[in-house]
């Protein structure tokens, strides 16, 4: 009788995991926070967003929180001992759901120190 497709499948799957999953590891545990923070922050948005513009707005914050999530987590591990997976999970959801806050807050605030002119009239040069 011959061996079903699926043992093999599943056999180069767990492969993939036993490789894989050291390095990609601790990324699971930032795109959840991520996510989770985004969809947080994307309830607070209430009706205003359609389909394409909710969606827009949870890839820019996930991948916003990809970005700034090792940085922020190196600089809390300086200070604290904590196991790494926490302090990034936690550090990817804050985030994820206060980056649009921090956002309208900071952005105007470097941009002007950048001397660049945003649309609205915020900024000293052209």
């Amino acid at each position: 009788m011959a061996e079903p497709t699926s043992s093999s499948t599943a056999g180069l799957l767990y492969l993939l995991v036993v490789l894989m999953g050291p390095l990609v590891g601790p990324y699971v545990y930032v795109l959840f926070g991520a996510t989770l923070g985004a969809a947080t922050a994307l309830s607070k948005q209430g009706n205003g967003l359609n389909g394409w513009a909710g969606a827009w707005f949870v890839v820019r914050i996930v991948l916003t929180s990809l970005l700034f999530t090792s940085l922020i987590t190196t600089l809390i591990l300086k200070v604290a001992p904590l196991p790494v997976e926490l302090v990034m999970g936690g550090v990817a959801y804050s985030i994820g759901w206060k980056w649009d806050v921090l956002a309208e807050r900071a952005w105007p605030w470097v941009l002007e120190r950048l001397g660049i002119k945003t649309k609205d009239g915020e900024g000293t040069q052209s």
